[in-house]
């Protein structure tokens, strides 16, 4: 069935359904904005609220750190006090000892000393396990190189491999 266009805009029905839809467009439109600044609304009033208390909240807060700062302060003081006077007292009773302990430079340089001697015996152990893997991947290839080419080689060359195999393995 064919409509033809300029037949429907003679059509009053259509102007109906037309008017209609624009209409129930337009309400939907509103009904959206009202929804949404509705909601605007109350989360507005939510954040004053919030807003209020938490300045409150804030004011708060700083009065008691400006507390917690004032006791800080004067027990800080305190300790200092008391640490100042265990000083002088170790000070005093240590006056010798000091000229027989190392300076940090020269504790630094009998630290690198003492680690440079731990470092060759851990670089022996380093080459011993490394020589044994290198032996073992030796081994699992010749082994395999045999197994390969078994046909091919007579029983005296199979025989002297093992022999050079187990003499290696025993070392």
């Amino acid at each position: 069935m064919k409509i033809n266009i300029y037949s429907i805009w003679s059509d009053y029905n259509f102007y109906i359904y037309l008017a209609i839809f624009i209409a129930s467009v337009i309400a939907l439109l509103s009904a959206i904005r009202k929804f949404i600044d509705l909601n605007s609304s109350e989360n507005e009033d939510e954040t004053k609220k919030d807003e209020t208390e938490n300045i409150i909240a804030d004011e708060n807060a700083r009065e008691e750190e400006k507390i917690e700062e004032t006791d800080e302060k004067e027990n800080i003081s305190k300790e200092n006090k008391e640490i100042e006077k265990d000083l002088e007292l170790f000070s005093l009773a240590n006056e010798g000892e000091n000229k027989k302990d190392l300076s940090p430079a020269e504790e630094f340089v009998k630290n690198i000393s003492d680690y440079m001697k731990d470092l060759d015996s851990r670089m022996k152990n380093i080459e011993k396990k490394l020589a044994q893997k290198d032996k073992q991947e030796q081994t699992v290839k010749f082994l395999s190189d045999i197994v390969s080419d078994y046909e091919n080689l007579d029983k005296e060359k199979i025989k002297a491999r093992i022999e050079f195999l187990i003499s290696d393995l025993k070392k």
